[in-house]
């Protein structure tokens, strides 16, 4: 994947006219064509040609690797929840993969779930999972990957088990993820067979999604799917399930106690046996849907503070909304109609925005800044928000001030505490996370082809409010506040 290694303004052909679209250092980008020292890079509807220098093959951003361990274990069961799977297998493969660590490895693959490039491409661009307002490169941010891997988890799960027509065992359906659903079902009908036979056995389409060819999926899991020999050979079914078996067994009880404790957190009891993976070798289910769902009570929010959200929050309010507002997936379908989220759980409103699309109680985009369901989880999973706490107007602005431009996007609090001089990137990422405001680059909103959605706010309106809280936080820090206080007071 090619990247932006300094920051240019596109000309119109090689050497020629500068114009006003500029990407930053950093940027992924597609080549067009290459001519005489010069390149013709695009990003979304943009293009234009740079010097051929300042393109290269690996970013020259190093990804944040830390991780915070009890939001990632949270944010399992929160992900969890939404797709109707057991978050023990979710921890648990990522401790198989990477040893829950969010670094990448010499081939390619990245974060803890060690998705490549194709496989998370193929995610994000997928309607069917939700992840649609995912960037490409979001996958080494680890609360995207794990919500994405989630998504592709449930996918998985349903075409397993009408593959071979039963739950399959834990360790049959990671079989499944690896070389698909219907290669697997052929390894469990004949064990005896290669992996290389059953696969050789599938169409394309029947392989993962954005995973590679049958020979560089058994060359990218040797462990499992390769005979070491000598001489190396292809695997028979029996030997690849009890290798996988073994493993994933192994990194299932390694995360347990911390599965429990984070689901204590986040249920407000210890989670039930059946929630909890103990033999790889038993049938895997998946857990049951809510039975009776809560109430959306209509009318608008009570409370909140005039001028919360301070100049940024109360700017992005303008063009997403107030404490009441929501949609059910498209921008606009409730118009005019308010829901008086102070009144309801976080779980509650979870539970109906993991409703199906078209189902008349789902929930999608809701509150002043429109969280989407991805959004929620994560910003619970980070904040070490309780789901029984009520989305009230306080907990609307501190999901913002604290989750939305500080943990999720990163670049908006950098610019504004000083760490970071970079007002494109900060416009750039504001762009990402509200469809409302618009792209630095185009002028329009970075998800105009979707959902309903138009930018309401122009970059000079965000750069305005951006450079305002930058000047209100120096001045909070001149008069002594600590940069934690500093930070908060920016809401009011």
């Amino acid at each position: 994947m090619p990247f932006m290694i300094a920051t240019r303004n596109l000309r119109t052909s090689p050497d020629g006219d500068e114009t006003a679209l500029r990407l930053i250092r950093g940027f992924a980008v597609d080549i067009l064509q290459e001519s005489e020292g010069w390149t013709q890079v695009e990003r979304g509807a943009v293009s234009g040609w740079v010097e051929k220098g300042t393109v290269g093959d690996v970013s020259p951003l190093e990804f944040d690797t830390s991780i915070d361990s009890a939001a990632f274990f949270r944010q399992c069961w929160l992900e969890g929840q939404a797709y109707a799977w057991l978050p023990h297998y979710l921890a648990g493969v990522a401790k198989l993969r990477s040893d829950i660590k969010n670094d990448a490895t010499v081939d390619g693959q990245i974060g803890l779930f060690r998705l490549t490039l194709g496989e998370w491409n193929a995610a994000r661009t997928n309607p069917a999972l939700g992840l649609t307002n995912f960037a490409q490169n979001d996958n080494t941010n680890w609360g995207f990957e794990t919500a994405a891997f989630a998504a592709i988890t449930a996918r998985d799960f349903d075409a397993a088990r009408s593959a071979i027509q039963r739950g399959p065992t834990a360790a049959e359906f990671y079989l499944s993820q690896l070389i698909g659903a219907q290669a697997m079902a052929a390894t469990v009908a004949n064990p005896r067979a290669t992996i290389a036979t059953n696969l050789a056995g599938v169409q394309p389409n029947q392989l993962p999604p954005g995973g590679g060819t049958p020979t560089s999926i058994v060359a990218r899991y040797p462990k499992y799917l390769v005979n070491a020999g000598p001489p190396p050979t292809s695997a028979a079914g029996s030997a690849a399930l009890a290798a996988i078996a073994a493993d994933l067994q192994v990194a299932l009880d390694a995360v347990k106690e911390d599965i429990i404790a984070a689901g204590k957190d986040v249920l407000g009891t210890l989670p039930a046996g059946a929630q909890l993976i103990t033999n790889v070798q038993q049938r895997t289910t998946t857990p049951a849907a809510p039975g009776r769902l809560p109430s959306a009570p209509h009318g608008p929010v009570a409370g909140g503070k005039p001028g919360a959200g301070g100049a940024l929050g109360n700017l992005i309010a303008r063009g997403e909304g107030d404490y009441g507002t929501f949609n059910r997936g498209h921008a606009g379908d409730s118009a005019r109609k308010k829901i008086n989220f102070a009144a309801m759980t976080i779980a509650d409103i979870m539970i109906l925005q993991a409703l199906p699309l078209g189902h008349p109680e789902r929930l999608f985009a809701v509150g002043k800044y429109q969280v989407i369901p991805d959004t929620m989880r994560g910003a619970v999973a980070a904040l070490g928000i309780p789901t029984t706490q009520n989305f009230d107007p306080s907990t609307q602005e501190h999901v913002f001030r604290n989750y939305l431009i500080a943990t999720k996007r990163p670049n908006v609090k950098k610019f504004i505490t000083g760490q970071s001089n970079n007002l494109l990137g900060a416009q750039f990422a504001l762009a990402l996370e509200f469809a409302s405001v618009a792209d630095p680059n185009t002028g329009r909103s970075h998800y105009g082809g979707m959902g309903g959605n138009r930018a309401s706010i122009t970059s000079a309106e965000a750069a305005m409010a951006l450079r305002d809280e930058q000047l209100h936080y120096k001045e909070s820090i001149e008069n002594g506040m600590t940069p934690a206080a500093a930070w908060n007071a920016l809401s009011g």
